[in-house]
């Protein structure tokens, strides 16, 4: 995630909470713990945790990387079962000429 990703998550943030207050030592600290994520995971699970509880305060930075694991998790999973279901797909369309050539020579030899 990058400086700017991170102002804007912090606006948004702000934007939210309005006793939230994105000191430096905060920034630094969400900075630290988020970057390895990719922003759009991050902004996900701060969404979901705006919308998911009734909280007047903002999340803290333990509470968004719990969020954003989960928003990743579960990215990652949807993509390997897309990409599970594809290669699905394509044995099946590679096999079904194979399996109908063999019913095909089977009926005629019958």
């Amino acid at each position: 995630m990058s400086k700017q990703e991170l102002a804007e998550l912090m606006t948004f943030i702000c934007a939210c909470f309005p006793n939230f207050e994105a000191t430096e030592p905060t920034i630094m600290a969400w900075e630290k713990l988020l970057s390895s994520y990719a922003f759009d995971d991050v902004k996900e699970g701060i969404m979901n945790f705006v919308k998911e509880r009734n909280s007047a305060f903002a999340p803290t930075v333990s509470q968004a990387v719990a969020e954003t694991k989960a928003v990743t998790s579960k990215r990652l999973r949807a993509e390997a079962n897309e990409k599970l279901f594809k290669n699905r797909r394509k044995e099946l369309r590679e096999r079904r000429p194979v399996a109908l050539l063999a019913q095909l020579e089977e009926r005629l030899r019958g």
